[in-house]
Parts: structure tokens; sequence; C-alpha cells
């Protein structure tokens, strides 16, 4: 790590924890135990640590109380005064940074961020465990831009990339959730929001992961098809209103299969060139997922195999 890098990070690590004693010092006025209750009623696990760590960064980036400013917008406010040349450009740099789930592509020093729902990139030389990971696993976290350079604020999480699926569909779905209530905001601004349903991912995923020594709880229902013409599947599946295409990527197409009539997502789909897999949470969503399929591809795919994975499987 460089001496420059080394300065912008306690200096990241300066500002959160003048951050965290203002919100101590300020709690009647933020009225901390209502948004103790908000925060208990989003987060509903077990993971003590989480809790406490989970909820402090909700409450610094999330939590309104008495006006339509977050705790570290507030501070901003009222501590402008107080606050060095430098404390300043960092505060503003991280209230106006991306929290998001990114991919990871390292290319020799640097790693390169790609938000895996609006495809935005960021590259960073800031080099936190880099040799810990793997090219396209996910990070959880928030990205901020201080002298024209990026970095990565120290509260993140690393994900296997296989569960990226995963996490995109369960994302989605509470978005899906949100935007019925009436809520107009896309999804990277419902991500910005709601960073809590975000990190639980993480969370439920790290927890499956620690489990899995002991039992094969998590698994994932596929049904895999071959075909001859990818475009002419993919042309009579994205007729429909309830396939919905999510992207490309190295020469594969991945899709949603929504069920409408009850607002959430069936199936991933996953199209190379000449297979499809299917995958489902459940053997429920599995049947009736082939069944859609089967019915809109008619014959010009056939039905390869369907397995039940585990996490080892998926590794």
């Amino acid at each position: 790590m460089d001496i420059k890098h080394e300065k912008v990070k306690n200096l990241e690590n300066e500002i959160t924890n003048k951050i965290t004693y203002y919100l101590m010092d300020n709690k009647k006025r933020f009225d901390l135990e209502k948004g103790k209750e908000i925060f208990m009623e989003i987060y509903d696990g077990e993971d003590a640590l989480f809790k406490e760590q989970g909820f402090l960064m909700w409450l610094i980036w999330n939590y309104k109380s008495d006006n339509s400013n977050s705790i570290i917008e507030q501070y901003r406010t009222d501590e402008n005064k107080n606050l060095s040349d430098s404390e300043r450009i960092i505060l503003t740099s991280l209230i106006d940074g991306f929290f998001s789930v990114y991919k990871i592509n390292k290319i020799g020093n640097q790693l390169i961020l790609k938000d895996i729902f609006s495809d935005i990139e960021f590259i960073t030389e800031d080099t936190f465990n880099s040799n810990e990971i793997n090219n396209n696993d996910l990070l959880i976290g928030r990205i901020y831009s201080f002298q024209n350079k990026n970095y990565i604020y120290d509260e993140y999480t690393i994900i296997d990339k296989s569960f990226k699926n995963m996490i995109v569909k369960n994302i989605y779905e509470k978005f899906e959730t949100h935007k019925s209530k009436g809520y107009s905001y896309e999804i990277k601004d419902f991500i910005q929001n709601n960073s809590l349903v975000v990190l639980k991912m993480g969370v439920i995923i790290n927890q499956l992961l620690s489990e899995q020594s002991n039992n094969n709880n998590y698994k994932v229902w596929q049904n895999t098809y071959v075909y001859i013409e990818k475009n002419l599947i993919l042309e009579k599946l994205q007729k429909r209103n309830f396939i919905e295409k999510d992207y490309d990527e190295d020469g594969i197409t991945y899709l949603r299969l929504f069920d409408l009539k009850n607002e959430k997502i069936l199936a991933e789909i996953v199209m190379s060139e000449n297979k499809m897999e299917l995958e489902c949470n459940s053997e429920e969503e599995a049947n009736k997922s082939k069944l859609i399929i089967e019915e809109l591809a008619g014959g010009d795919i056939k039905h390869l195999k369907d397995e039940v994975l585990n996490l080892d499987d998926l590794l």
C-alpha cells in the first residue's frame, strides 16, 4: 500500500469514527430507538455481528429521521466549519459514492469493478486483500472517488461468482415489490436507498457456505435444454412480457422468467450458443418453468437433463 493510499484510507477511517461519535451524541435528536425498530423490521436474521455492524452502517447511510437528510449528510451540514479541507472533500466523496454489487476483474495491479445492475465500471488500484479473490467474484460495497482515484469503502463483502444469479434474482424480486407499491425509482436508486437488503444477501450466502461443512441445505433445481438456433429461441422467449432479458456477457445471454401472478422470479435463464439452463430455487418452480419454456419454444428445443445441485456442484 503506497503512502498516499494509506493516507486516504486513514482519512476515511477518521471521518467514519467522527460520524459515529456525532451519531451517539445525538441519539435523542435522531430518535435512534425508532431507527432501531425500523432496522429490526428489515433485518430478521440471527447474525449478531451483522446486527451490530449493519445497524451502524445503515444508520449512517440510509436512516432519515427529522428531515430528508441521511445522518452523514446532516453531519456535513452541522460540522462543516469544524472540518479540515481534506475531511470535507472525502466526506462529499463518500456521500456521492456508489453502493452496489460489483463483478471483479483483476488486470495487473488494477481492479475493474463492474456494477452488475447498471454495467458502470470503476477502475481502482485499491489493493484490499486482492490475492484472496478470483476474477468474476462479486464485491458488495461502496465505491467513492477521491482526487481522481477510486477507492473501496472498508465495509465490503466478497462473494463467490457462482452466486451472481441468486443475488440478481432476489434483488430484482424485492425491487419489483417496491415498484408495485408505487415507487418510481430505478434499480440503481433502489439499491442505493436499500443497502441493507443487499448486505443481507451477503450474510445469507456466507451463512450457507459455513453450514456446507455439515449439510447440503442450499440447492438449485436446474433444467437443461439444447437447440440449434439460439437467436430463434431467444426471439420466441422475448415476445412474452413475463420473460425479461437481463444482460449479455462473453457470448452468454441471461434472462429472468417471472411469475406475474405472484410478482416473483420463477427462474434464471442462461443461454449459451447451443444450450439453455433454467435455474430455480425449488422443485415446484422448476416444474412450472419447464412447462412454460417448453410450450413457448415448442419443438425447437430438446430436453437434455434435470439436476438438483448443491454448493459443492456450484462452487
